[in-house]
């Protein structure tokens, strides 16, 4: 049982301009430790004329593991742990002073400073717990210092012995350091005095290369170059995450090479304060920066995790700024140099750049339609842009909407599951502000609309026409391929004096549009013809084959389209017959239909007329029908008026195409002329409904009437009179 306790001790160090001392020493031979309480280095003169100033207090210091003999015998000396608590620790010095003194210190064999004495220097541990420390230059103010709390040093397996002088190996000769501290009171002014920037806790383990940085702040300094820049920036990082960081390599050499960057759930506010603001397409200060502080720079993969994105912009502009929340953006292989910084095979000086934006809501149309996407994303190294749960819904229910907008207009629901874009030319889009790509896959579109015929139609609604669109975007536009998987339209229409919606349905819609170009030399020169091929599921019974044509170049904005139809039962065509043509069908099969149109302007007159023209070949037998009276047919008394009408419309239409011989098939005419202010599918329906009224006998109003005349004289006479009333005559005779 050996202890030994001294008191009071002191001396000058050699700098002759600090004094050391001690409250007490002691040391326990039989449990093996030393202590030392109450240390003590102060400067013997403190102000602002010394260079350079320390003053630290240890107020308790623990050595575990203590062997003297193993010091004395071998000139080894192997410890446990060392361990330091609430130490307080206060540096002023000169910045020149500060660099030479850590540039020794990196350079440094620290085993030359001991192997006079010992031959192995080894501590399992050393912990310094609770600290504080401020480091403040020579020219900064106090409150300018860095100051930091809870300060956390865990050193494991430090050793210092000669083949350490050798092969130094792994930083300070330990297996691992970490530390951590709390530096929420320090601001940092960057170099160019133009932000400032702010960390809450600063964690660093050498074990795995690894910085962890929370609660950073980056802001603009009021009044600074940064407040009147086009751009300003605010920052805020809750977490940054450094890996595969090689301190001394960075220091000694200036090269930064990262395996890792990782921001977790960034907020990045960027305001605009110029009416137009500046973006540099090629910003080389980027470059100029990193060269300027690094002779190699390089992380392998920058991650940003779920950031939020907000855009202010100037009082003045009228477009909206860009909010976007749960943005990511993974960049592989960042290494930059002076080439372009929106270079499409090294995107942000990247070998590869993912982004996405997860649930992504906008709003459209005088805020009638609200928009969301639950991701969208691009990839640059395979140049593939994608959407995924995109919608496009109204905010308003039906009868609000209506009435908001006070014409008639589709209430519509856009919905699609799935789009990619392949080939995309990342060149023309970031560079030339151009969409120019190989495919485009649409994958489960699904559209539904509904019209209120209740409300006029708008006066001055013009609706354009395909090609119109297409040579009118105002950016160029180059899809090689269009491909449709899974595609459903469904049409509601509410007609005045109709109980039921009219509709249209097409399902299982599988298409392809090819040549879609807009670029004006090629309108000229290769005059580029856009065809859709598309095969589809007709009112959910028929097959529907079509083919439409499109010659860009055309300012007629003339095209054609036709199609074929398999077998299907008549009366799936009542949805359409009963807003077109009064009537739905009671029996009848069609075997099969074709149908060529083309639509252009017809001359008639000195005056053009944009009509839809063509042929219907419709095979079908056992047709019957009935006719409806859209004024009367809800209400009572009025069976008899409608009877005799479905009596006349089944005694003129052709019950059997082709007739009862099979020989001779009756071609109908299609005719429809174009309502400037009806959008184009509306066109498609009419047109082909033409040919069928054609088809079975229903033609225009004066061959109808024309029909009745001559039935009136027939020998269906007597037939005729019994039906008659004078309400009933005057509904005949309208018909």
């Amino acid at each position: 049982q050996f202890q030994l306790r001294i008191r009071q001790l002191g001396r000058l160090l050699p700098d002759s301009l600090h004094y050391l001392s001690l409250g007490e020493i002691g040391y326990h031979a039989h449990e093996g430790y030393i202590y030392l309480d109450s240390i003590r280095i102060s400067p013997l003169h403190d102000g602002p004329e010394v260079a350079n100033a320390y003053d630290i207090a240890v107020p308790h210091l623990y050595i575990n593991g203590f062997d003297p003999l193993e010091l004395l015998q071998q000139q080894q000396l192997h410890l446990d742990a060392v361990q330091l608590r609430n130490p307080r620790i206060f540096t002023r010095s000169q910045s020149e002073e500060v660099k030479r003194g850590l540039d020794s210190l990196a350079r440094a064999n620290l085993y030359e400073l001991i192997e006079a004495y010992l031959q192995e220097l080894k501590i399992d541990k050393l912990i310094l717990l609770g600290g504080e420390l401020m480091l403040q230059q020579q020219q900064q103010a106090p409150e300018e210092a860095f100051r930091a709390r809870e300060v956390f040093v865990m050193v494991r397996g430090f050793v210092l012995d000669s083949a350490a002088r050798a092969q130094p190996g792994k930083l300070f000769y330990a297996d691992d350091i970490d530390v951590g501290m709390d530096a929420s009171n320090y601001s940092f002014v960057l170099p160019d005095s133009t932000y400032m920037l702010q960390v809450g806790h600063i964690g660093l383990s050498t074990g795995d290369s690894r910085v962890l940085v929370s609660d950073l702040h980056l802001s603009p300094i009021a009044g600074s170059q940064a407040g009147l820049a086009p751009l300003s920036w605010e920052v805020e990082v809750p977490q940054l995450q450094l890996s595969g960081l090689n301190p001394k390599e960075w220091y000694l050499d200036g090269r930064l090479n990262l395996q890792q960057l990782r921001l977790q759930k960034p907020s990045i506010l960027m305001r605009h304060q110029q009416l137009q603001p500046a973006f540099e397409r090629n910003p080389y200060q980027v470059y100029a920066f990193f060269r300027q502080h690094f002779s190699q720079f390089s992380i392998a993969d920058l991650l940003i995790d779920r950031a939020s994105f907000r855009e202010i912009r100037h009082p003045a502009d009228t477009l909206r700024g860009l909010q976007l929340e749960q943005l990511s953006i993974r960049a592989l292989g960042v290494k930059p140099d002076s080439s372009d910084f929106l270079s499409p095979d090294h995107l942000f000086y990247s070998r590869d750049v993912r982004i996405s934006v997860k649930n992504y809501d906008f709003e459209v149309d005088e805020l009638l339609y609200k928009g969301h996407v639950k991701e969208l994303g691009l990839h640059t190294a395979s140049k593939e842009l994608y959407a995924r749960g995109l919608e496009f819904v109204p905010q308003l229910d039906q009868a609000t909407f209506f009435a908001r907008y006070g014409y008639a207009r589709d209430h519509l629901e856009f919905r699609l599951p799935d789009v990619k874009v392949e080939r995309l030319d990342l060149d023309a889009l970031f560079q030339n502000r151009s969409f120019l790509a190989g495919k485009l896959l649409l994958q489960g579109l699904d559209i539904q609309a509904l019209k209120d015929k209740h409300f006029p139609e708008k006066p001055d609604k013009r609706p354009p026409m395909p090609q119109q669109v297409i040579r009118e975007l105002p950016f160029a536009l180059r899809l090689d391929t269009v491909e449709i998987a899974d595609g459903k339209v469904f049409f509601q229409q509410k007609v005045p004096g109709l109980k039921k919606n009219a509709r249209f349905e097409v399902s299982e819609m599988y298409g392809r549009i090819t040549h879609i170009n807009n670029d004006s030399i090629s309108l000229i020169a290769a005059r580029p013809v856009a065809v859709f091929n598309a095969q589809a599921r007709l009112m959910q019974t028929g097959q529907l084959d079509i083919t439409f044509r499109f010659p860009l170049a055309d300012t007629s904005n003339a095209y054609e389209f036709e199609g074929r139809v398999s077998r299907m039962n008549l009366d799936e065509f009542n949805p359409l017959l009963e807003q077109t043509a009064f009537v739905f069908v009671t029996d009848g099969v069609m075997d099969k239909a074709s149908f060529q149109v083309k639509a252009d302007y017809l001359y008639r007159k000195k005056k053009a007329i944009y009509v839809y023209r063509g042929k219907m070949r419709m095979h079908y037998h056992d047709l019957r029908l009935q006719v409806i009276d859209k004024k009367s047919m809800f209400e009572e008394g009025q069976y008899d008026a409608k009877k005799m009408a479905s009596f006349f419309a089944n005694t003129f239409v052709r019950k059997n195409n082709p007739g009862a011989s099979g020989r001779f098939l009756r071609v109908g005419k299609i005719y429809y002329k174009r309502e400037l202010n009806k959008g184009i599918a509306g066109h498609w329906v009419q047109a082909v409904i033409s040919g069928v009224r054609s088809s079975v006998g229903l033609q225009n109003k004066d061959q109808r009437e024309r029909l009745i005349d001559k039935l009136r004289k027939s020998r269906q006479k007597r037939k005729l009179e019994q039906f008659q009333t004078e309400d009933a005559q005057i509904s005949v005779e309208k018909e």
